[in-house]
């Protein structure tokens, strides 16, 4: 799989070239590999080309700081296959906005809300 950097997140981890927009990193893997373990396995290899300025100043990513996206935001318990994804797929990685998405759901649901109770009184 290709994991290709789809927006600048040098802000999260500093001076790191494969966090910049359009980086992309390979990983091989099984297709029974729960997406997990991918994630994770992208994470490391960012970390480790992540230079460190002072010992113990070093900035690691997690997979719980990003969300991958191939057609959907893919789920890290499935597997390679269950996600139905391909030997040379892309992912895109992006910064992790699932508070951004459930505030702007519960504000389309407060507007649809309010529609409703508009319409039901004219």
């Amino acid at each position: 799989l290709y994991f290709e950097c789809d927006e600048d997140l040098s802000d999260i981890v500093p001076s790191n070239p494969l966090l910049l927009r359009g980086a992309t990193v390979y990983v091989g893997l099984d297709k029974g590999s729960k997406l997990s373990v991918v994630f994770q396995h992208y994470c490391d290899f960012v970390n480790s080309k992540s230079p460190s300025t002072k010992p113990g100043s070093r900035v690691y990513i997690k997979p719980t700081d990003l969300e991958f996206m191939h057609c959907a935001t893919l789920d890290a318990q499935h597997t390679v296959e269950a996600s139905a994804m391909m030997k040379n797929d892309r992912i895109r990685v992006v910064r992790e906005r699932s508070k951004d998405r459930s505030a702007k759901a519960e504000m389309i649901r407060l507007q649809r809300e309010s529609d409703r109770k508009y319409f039901k009184e004219l």
